[in-house]
């Protein structure tokens, strides 16, 4: 069955949206356990907490709906590409 490639890509976006929305808000509430849920996420990686501007609020959504689209297009294309062969 093929994808339709815009459809996935924008409900990936849209579902990164959420959950970056749903994790600033998280580090709104409580920026301790945020921070260290997200370095378990990282696998290790030292993460540091940033002051939660505005600008850094929208600018962290803005880029996880991007990549969601990127992710979402690129994985939508691959299985088509495979379903051809």
């Amino acid at each position: 069955m093929q994808l339709n490639v815009k459809s996935i890509s924008l409900a990936a976006g849209l579902t990164a949206g959420i959950v970056s929305v749903v994790c600033t808000a998280a580090f709104a509430l409580t920026p301790d356990l945020a921070v260290g849920v997200g370095g378990l996420l990282m696998h290790g990686v030292a993460v540091q907490a940033r002051p939660l501007t505005a600008v850094n609020a929208v600018a962290g959504i803005v880029l996880a709906v991007a990549f969601g689209v990127i992710v979402g297009a690129l994985f939508a294309g691959l299985n088509n590409k495979f379903l051809k062969k």
